[in-house]
């Protein structure tokens, strides 16, 4: 195994133990999204509407 090889196994393990991934990851991430959006969505009706 190269320098980079391992270089790369060991920072990836790093950023594993570091920030380790939930398996609700993709579906609190989908909510967050689906709140994120109902609450931009009237600001930008409301954007339009001063601007008219």
């Amino acid at each position: 195994m190269n320098f980079e090889q391992h270089d790369q196994q060991v920072r990836d393990a790093s950023l594993k133990r570091a920030f380790p991934v939930e398996r609700d990851t993709p579906e609190q991430l989908r909510q967050l999204l689906e709140q994120l959006s109902s609450r931009t969505r009237p600001r930008e009706g409301g954007e339009a509407d001063r601007t008219r």
